[in-house]
């Protein structure tokens, strides 16, 4: 199933698919797809999964914007431990992010992890680990799909 597609649960207790909400407000494209590629890797998501968590993301943070606030803190974040990230990559494979093959962008991700409370261009590694798990993780599991490999039904 395209990430274009969401399953959502109707009225008889069954789920249907239906096309997804606009999926970028927040991220530029190319944010959103090293955000994707990024999340697919936290998430060892198959190709098919049918939840759009980088749309998630981008909803949550697009929520969080105002005309006063630009950008929230978790958003501005977001834009430098991505742009971080995909420098990273070009610098040690020549290549960004989002096209590096499993193995590559697993060495930059665990990378992040393994510095715990060191810096990381300029932000505590595991904030920025904190950040990308936890926003990935709620908008994965937050949709009724991970309900269903969990055990309840939507």
């Amino acid at each position: 199933m395209s990430h274009d597609m969401q399953l959502v649960p109707t009225a008889d207790g069954t789920v249907k698919t239906e096309p997804s909400a606009p999926s970028r407000r927040f991220f530029s494209p190319d944010e959103h797809a090293t955000a994707n590629a990024l999340c697919e890797r936290l998430l060892a998501l198959e190709p098919d999964c049918p939840v759009p968590v980088v749309a998630r993301i981008d909803a949550r943070l697009a929520g969080q914007e105002s005309v006063r606030r630009p950008a929230a803190p978790d958003g501005e974040a977001w834009r430098h431990s991505l742009a971080a990230l995909k420098a990273d990559a070009v610098d040690r494979f020549q290549s960004p992010f989002a096209v590096l093959d499993g193995d590559r962008r697993d060495r930059l991700i665990l990378r992040v992890r393994d510095l715990g409370p060191q810096a990381w261009h300029e932000m505590r590694a595991e904030q920025v680990w904190g950040l990308w798990t936890g926003y990935a993780c709620t908008a994965f599991y937050s949709h009724p799909f991970a309900w269903n490999g969990a055990g309840f039904r939507a």
